[in-house]
């Protein structure tokens, strides 16, 4: 795998990170930003589809997020998969 890849791959895992650390926030800039990453960077999912989970948990406490939770740590697992790195989700 190419370094760019790489780099753009662990960004976008880094920053998803960052969603779920900051859940409820309302920082939709970051979710777009997701969103995007996930769609063109790891071919993983289509936007709106990202935007449909990240939206959820930028909202944060006006529901249950459990499912859009797991839907980011399974796009996370995804990259970690693909640069090769050990897991250490649940």
């Amino acid at each position: 795998m190419e370094e760019d890849r790489k780099r753009d791959l662990d960004e976008t895992r880094r920053l998803a990170y960052v969603v779920l650390m900051s859940k409820g926030a309302r920082n939709y800039e970051l979710a777009a930003t997701i969103a995007n990453a996930i769609e063109h960077h790891q071919q993983a999912a289509e936007w709106g589809v990202a935007m449909q989970h990240l939206k959820i948990l930028a909202d944060g406490g006006l529901g249950d997020t459990s499912e859009s939770e797991e839907w980011l740590y399974d796009q996370i697992s995804g990259i970690t998969d693909q640069l090769g790195d050990v897991r250490y989700l649940p």
